[in-house]
This record gives structure tokens, sequence and C-alpha cells, in this order.
């Protein structure tokens, strides 16, 4: 809905036919609160509207947290719930789920920071929600009234059937509605009752100022139960965080799925994080009580810089995804993932869970909110084995027995969902009834997220199950037939990480349009949900992927959707859409197939209006860009091979059409210049265009010719072990990473294995051999390419560059440019390249600098039509200190 009104409408449609109503924010719910049958209102792309009012928050319900606090750290607040999804989880679904995080064993959960809640109620009326105790009979709504009237009636029920965990978000919170005797506080009843009560439309949340400081540590453990000790022995102390990750989770890492924040021991089984904050001095004092208090022989290690600490939470913010890195057959299974427990009774809830799957002989792996004595406890199961599909109902039941003996819960901060709907009864009893009579009283038609939380009649907890031991594929065109990228397909879990990375779905803030969408979409079509010929007709999902790679540098399971993008169009685009994309990407090496006059002569034309304007009309190019000239010659001519210098050590150079055609001084004659002064003999194979705009659209049999020719004059290189060097990252992506995965052969292999960043092969020879590099006093901010990031490219542009006395840095961007090579010179894909350059201008309006300094010819392109600071390759900042 694009605005409020829109609900109202939505509501009475689907009341007068009884179609079920699934309120969606982020989808990063754990426990299918957010998919449902009928229509699905999702909030996040366009109810996003916020303002700040001193430490006061009115909101609508698509904000994204971290948007959020980025907003609210500009006047030194914050938000305090912070689970590991706030890069992409809505603060509508963080109220509908009463979302915790790392931090609420100090700070609580969402409800604690609520003011008021307006929500629209089932029969259309709309109703104010304040976080205040009133008699019954002052509610203004006689539906609120009647609620209020039956939870003061069973007062003594809920206080008896209540679990005594910490963490609590199973069931109706009617405990925390419970204000002094006859008064009821019905806030904390709709905060967290995952849509089936009411439509939220907007709040009014309150935060707070950010500590003055934190500290943070992690702490060794030689087993799992020292560790349950350690919390035990650390959280009357109040850390701010208390966080538990075992020998499971750490021999995962250990297997290459991931990296420690810190230097991890061998001897290392469990560890905790712990972190304090406070005013200054205070948040350093407790940790230091903390250390002398742990008896169970933990070993301590302090992170002393702000970088170690984001290391260390983006490390444990990666935990639940990167279970799932592992292409086995078994996966981390969420089916009894939340449950808490008193902490006092943590030893006994963690060897309970252990017997109950030892029983069936099934691994584990643990990690969560120990201070909150909430815990992440997933199994390692294949859900295609019957053996293990049929254990699960056994498993979950047993477990929530065991939470219920513990006085526990189902769920400590992830809700019921339909996952747990139907074991509410062993933990809640004879209250189990009163939460469906609040949910019949607010809910009479049995729309508002049928199935989900409380239900007369829930789902079978297997039902809903993606891999079941009766799954079998649709067989899909050509590659995408093999087993690898149907593996890495079905890979994709839905965690929703890439809402905040994959930049069409940043553009457009539409789901289909993220790495999850894409992903979704074609398991959608290998399970029989969705016809084959959809792909076809839903060709844009797949033809507007960027190619960018950013999903297999950020997504915490690594799945790379950018190839499999290209497969499809390789495999599915319709004629039209081929021979459109064969134009598009035949622009940037076209002046390589014509003479080097015409190709000035035709970009000197391209200046005027009414050549754009044509171009526009006819090709379908945009107008609106002030693009490079091409120079009347090439640096050099594809077709000859050259030689420079006679130095003891050599090169072969890769230059790239950008630099060999565009940017000839300022790229490519300066590499050879460059090599040339440190006394290293230059090598220019005759060469072609990398292909890595043709790949990316599916066009491999365009592509093909120059690949071999590349590979054919580059290989007697590799062979011999001559570094190939690259000025440009695209380029660098598709020799290193693209050649060898679908062009398969032994020479792709070993060109790849051989190829270096020109940056960073620089780097290395200047310090190796002491070169003295002569000062100069600019500054330059540095424009992040996405292919430089996949290669670390980005990093070791920085390094050199930082290596010139007096040359000051000041920072570097993390927008995608938008232009993304031929992508953003079409007309259609303007709405999204628009919007991605608008993000780029706002981080480039904040740091003035001398130089803008990108090694990406798109970038440079995008950037000077952006602001009015020079673009330069990083080679032409190196050259004053060097030439």
């Amino acid at each position: 809905p694009e605005k409020e009104d829109y609900f109202f409408f939505i509501l009475d449609f689907a009341k007068k036919r009884g179609i079920p109503l699934t309120m969606r924010g982020g989808g990063s719910g754990l426990a299918g609160q957010s998919v449902g049958r009928g229509i699905v209102v999702d909030h996040s792309r366009f109810m996003k509207n916020f303002e700040i009012k001193d430490s006061e928050i009115l909101t609508e319900m698509g904000v994204v947290l971290s948007h959020l606090n980025r907003a609210l750290s500009e006047k030194n607040l914050f938000f305090p719930p912070d689970p590991s999804s706030s890069d992409f989880c809505t603060l509508g679904g963080m109220i509908g789920n009463n979302s915790k995080g790392a931090r609420s064993v100090k700070y609580g959960g969402t409800s604690k920071y609520i003011n008021y809640l307006d929500i629209l109620l089932s029969d259309g009326s709309k109703a104010r929600i304040e976080n205040k105790a009133l008699l019954p009979c002052q509610f203004e709504h006689k539906k609120l009234r009647q609620i209020a009237q039956l939870i003061e009636n069973n007062r003594e029920l809920i206080i008896s059937k209540w679990p005594k965990s910490r963490a609590n978000t199973s069931g109706y919170n009617l405990k925390e509605c419970l204000g002094e005797k006859g008064k009821i506080n019905l806030l904390p009843l709709f905060v967290g009752s995952e849509g089936t009560l009411a439509i939220f439309l907007r709040a009014s949340l309150k935060a707070r100022k950010i500590p003055s400081e934190r500290s943070l540590a992690i702490a060794e453990f030689s087993s799992l139960e020292e560790a349950t000790q350690g919390v035990l022995e650390i959280a009357p102390f109040t850390p701010s965080a208390l966080e538990l990750l075992d020998k499971s989770f750490i021999d995962i890492v250990r297997k290459g799925y991931g990296d420690f924040p810190l230097p991890i021991s061998s001897e290392c089984n469990s560890i905790l994080i712990v972190e304090t904050d406070g005013e200054e001095g205070e948040s350093e004092e407790t940790l230091n009580k903390i250390l002398k208090s742990v008896s169970s022989g933990a070993k301590f290690i302090k992170a002393e810089s702000p970088y170690q600490k984001n290391k260390i939470w983006a490390f444990r913010k990666a935990a639940s995804p990167l279970l799932n890195k592992g292409k086995g057959k078994l996966k981390s299974v969420r089916i009894i993932e939340d449950g808490g427990v008193p902490i006092q009774n943590i030893p006994l809830y963690v060897e309970g869970v252990k017997e109950i799957l030892n029983q069936k002989n099934i691994e584990m792996v643990i990690f969560g909110h120990s201070g909150d004595g909430n815990f992440h406890i997933n199994p390692l199961m294949d859900m295609t084995s019957k053996e293990h599909f049929n254990a699960v109902p056994e498993i979950i039941e047993k477990t929530a027995k065991l939470l219920s003996s513990l006085n526990g819960t189902l769920a400590g901060e992830h809700g019921d969902g339909r996952l747990r709907a139907p074991y509410l009864k062993i933990i809640y009893g004879d209250l189990t009834d009163l939460f469906l009579k609040i949910r019949e009283i607010l809910d009479p038609h049995n729309i508002l997220n049928p199935g989900v939380k409380v239900s007369k009649n829930p789902d079978y907890v297997t039902d809903n199950f993606r891999f079941t031991p009766f799954y079998k594929r649709v067989e899909l065109k050509g590659e995408l037939s093999q087993e690898k990228w149907l593996v890495e397909i079905e890979r994709c879990h839905g965690c929703g990480t890439c809402r905040d990375f994959c930049p069409t779905a940043k553009a457009l803030n539409y789901d289909p349009l993220s790495s999850r969408g894409r992903a979704h979409f074609l398991q959608s079509v290998l399970d029989g949900t969705l016809s084959e010929k959809e792909i076809e007709k839903e060709i844009n999902i797949f033809d507007s992927c960027l190619s960018c790679g950013e999903c297999l540098k950020n997504c915490p399971t690594s799945v790379d959707i950018s190839p499999i993008a290209s497969l499809v169009l390789k495999n599915y685009s319709p004629a039209l859409t081929k021979i459109k994309n064969k134009i598009y990407t035949a622009f940037s090496s076209l002046p390589y197939k014509t003479n080097p006059l015409i190709n000035s002569l035709s970009g000197s034309i391209m200046k005027l209006r009414s050549a754009r304007f044509l171009a526009e009309k006819t090709l379908g190019f945009r107008r609106d860009l002030k693009l490079d000239l091409q120079s009347a010659s090439f640096a050099f001519s594809p077709e000859k091979e050259y030689i420079f210098n006679e130095g003891k050590k050599e090169v072969a150079l890769f230059y790239g059409c950008f630099g060999n055609i565009y940017n000839k001084e300022g790229e490519t004659l300066l590499a050879v210049r460059i090599l040339q002064k440190l006394g290293i003999t230059v090598i220019v194979p005759p060469q072609a265009c990398c292909g890595v705009s043709k790949i990316s659209r599916g066009l491999f049999e365009s592509a093909a010719e120059d690949v071999f020719f590349i590979e054919k004059n580059f290989i007697k290189y590799a062979e011999k072990g001559t570094p190939i060097v690259y000025t440009a990252p695209s380029c660098g992506l598709s020799i290193v990473k693209e050649h060898p995965l679908f062009f398969q052969s032994p020479e792709s292999e070993k060109i790849s294995s051989k190829t270096i960043y020109l940056s960073q092969f620089l780097y290395n020879f200047i310090l190796e051999n002491k070169v003295a590099l002569k000062p100069y006093e600019k500054s330059f901010v540095y424009q992040t390419p996405c292919h430089s990031m996949i290669l670390n490219a980005d990093e070791s542009d920085i390094k050199l560059l930082t290596l010139i006395p007096q040359i000051k840095f000041l920072g570097k961007t993390s927008s995608c440019c938008g232009l993304s090579g031929t992508y953003g010179l079409q007309m259609k894909n303007f709405p999204v390249s628009e919007r991605l350059s608008f993000s780029l201008k706002k981080e480039l309006e904040k740091t003035k600098s001398d130089f803008i300094v990108t090694p990406c010819g798109s970038c440079k392109i995008q950037v000077s039509n952006l602001t009015e600071t020079e673009v330069v390759h990083p080679l032409t900042i190196l050259s004053h200190s060097i030439l």
C-alpha cells in the first residue's frame, strides 16, 4: 500500500470475500509469520516515513531499523532492540514480533519502547493503544473494553500459568497487560501478536541516548558446560550483551565457511561474547569485574578498536545464516530454535535437548542470547530423508515438554508463527483457550493471518516445509539442470539480508528484485508451484540483475545469484530481449570494429542533443548522461603485441575496453609508464573485450570468441609464471571468476590463478623493493566499485595510495553508482540507476576532497555526472608520486 487509506480498502475487500490478510515487513521472520494464502500486504515498499522529535519517533511500519538508527545517531540516540536482522527488518515486523536481540539482556524488547500504537481493527475502526493501564470501562472501543475485562477476570490464571523465563514472545503477552489490580494495559497484547489481532498503521516510539562507551570481549571455554556456568557467573553484572556460540558453530567456521573476528585457540570449544556499556569509564570497569569473576577457566580476549568490535558483532549477526554455508545434505533446521528458560535452568535445558537429539543420532548447533536464557538450538537435518522428516513432530513435542518442565517458553524472541502454534497448549494449558477467545473477539472472521500464533486448527508442523522426502525437481533448461546450479538455487533460505545490499532491491524496495526474490522464484519453479513458462513471462526479474556480485560478497550463505541470472537469461530470454541485449552489450567494445577517426567523430556527434534524442527513441539509450568521448586512437591495437622495457621482472597487461578506448592517458598508458619507471618489463599481448557485459546478459556465444582469443594470447605468460595484471576490476572479475566458471578449460584456470590487480601488484613491489615515493599533498575520497569489493581491489587501491607521504584519505563510499556498464545507459533502467546514484550523491556531498578516485569506468562516468570534483583512476594519484 502507498498510503494509510489503502489499508481500509484492503481490509474491507478481504472481509467481504473471506480472503486471508497477511501483514509483511522485511520477511525475515523465522516461524512463518509473514507468509500465507490470500493477500500479502507488504509495508516495506512505501510505508517508510518517520519523524524524530527530541527522543520521540513517529513512524510508519515499513521503516528499516538500521535506517532509523542511522538517523537517530546524528542526534546521539538509538532504538535499543537490535535483532541480528537489523539491516533489513522493519519496525512493523519488530512490533508485531516484540523483537529483542543481543542487547535485550539489559535493554529488553520492543514493547518497552512504544508510547502508543495506531491500529486498524477488523471491523474497520481505528484505535490508538497507549502504553498505560486503564480500567476496562475506560477503553473507547467496545471490543477493547470486552478484551480488557476478560484479561482482568483471568488475572490469577495468567499469573499461575505464565513461564518464568526472562524472554518470552510465545502466546499473547497477557502477563505484561496486568497493571495494578483492576487495571489493564492493552499495548503488550498487540505488541507481539504477529498480525493476528489488528493491522498496525503508525507508532510512537522512544529512543535512548547512545552510551558514551562500549567495551567488548570474547571469552573462550574448553566445553559448553564451562560456558553455561560462565553465563550464570556473568549475568548478575548486567552486561549489555551476553552471547553464546558452541563447538558445532565454531567447527563450521574452522572448515572455512567464515572468519573469526579475533584469533581463537585450537582448544576453544565454546565462546561467550560479553559486552558492557555506560558512561565514560563505567563499561571498562564492569568488564574488568566480569573478567575476574569467571571461575571456569575462561580465556578472555578484549576488542581493542572499533574495527575489532564491529567485526565481532558482524560475526555474531551472521551466525544463523552462516550455518547454511555448508553444501552437504545436512542443513541447520529451525524447528526448536527459540526456546527460553530461566537462566539457572540453562544447563538442564541444553543437556535435555542434547539427549532428545542424540536419541535420533542428530547433531546440533547452539548459539544465542545466553544472558536471557534464550537459545537458538538448530538440529542438523536432511528434510528429504524420511527418517529425519518423520522425526520432526516428535522432536518439537519433546522439546516443548522439556521447556514446560523447566518453566520455559517455546519462543524467546522469534514468536510462534505457523511453526509453534500447534504446541502452545503444552506450555500454557487452559490459558490457550483464553488466547483463542481474545482472537475470536478481535478477528471474528478469522482473516488476519489465520493459522499463525493461535489457531483452533493449526497447520500440521511439516505441512509448509519447502523440502520433504517427496520433493522432486522440475528440470530446467540448459546448464540450469546441472546439480551445482540447482543446489545453489536451493541454498537460499530467505533470511532477507540481501534487502540491504542488492542494488535493485534497495532502489525499488521490491522483494522479487532482490537476490532472495530471484532465488525463491526459481525455487517455486523447481518444486512445481510455478510453471516453467513463468520464467520467460517474468524475465525482467533476472534481466534487472546488475551482476554486481554483491550477493557473493555479502550474502551470509554466499549464494551467488549473478551467474544464475546470467544462465536464466541465456536459456529463457525471449528473442527480442536477446536482440536488445546484443545491441547494448556491443556498445563498450564497438570501436574495436570500426576506424578510430570514425569513433572520435561519432563521439563528437553524440554531444549534440538531437543525436542523443534520436539514440534514446531508436535504441533506448539515455540522453541525460555526459559520456567520455572516444579517442581518435586507441592506447593499443587489440590485434598487436607490445613490449616495453627490459627489466628483471615482467608482467602481462590486460588493459580493458574503457582504459584502452576512453581513458588511455589516465589509465592504460599510465600503467605502462609507472611499471617502466619501476624497471618492470611490460608485455601487452593481443587481446579482446573481457566479455563482462555479454556474460551478465547471458550472451555466452557472443562472448566466446573474445574469451578464447584472450586465452590463446595470455596462456603462454601464465604458464611461465608471469603475473597478468589488470587495471579495471570488472575485467579482472571476468578473467578471474567468470571465464573459468562459464568457459571451463585448463587455460582459463591457469590464467585465472596468475591474474592479480595492478594496485595489489604495485603495493607488494613497492614494499618489497623499498621504493621511495614523493609526497603528494592532496586529498581523495574513494568511490567503491561493486566488482572491486568482490576482488578486494578497493582495499588494494587504498593500501597503495595511502603509502604516499602527505596524501589524505577521507573515506570510501558504500553506494553502488547504479550505472553497471551498459545497464545504466538504457532508458528502461533509469529508475534504478537514478535512485542508486542519488544515494551515492548524498555520500559524496558529505566530504569535500581534491579528487574522487575510482578504477571503474562506469563509476567514473556516473560520478562525473554527479559532482564537479575531478574523478580519476588510482594510477593518476600514484603517478604524481612515482613519475
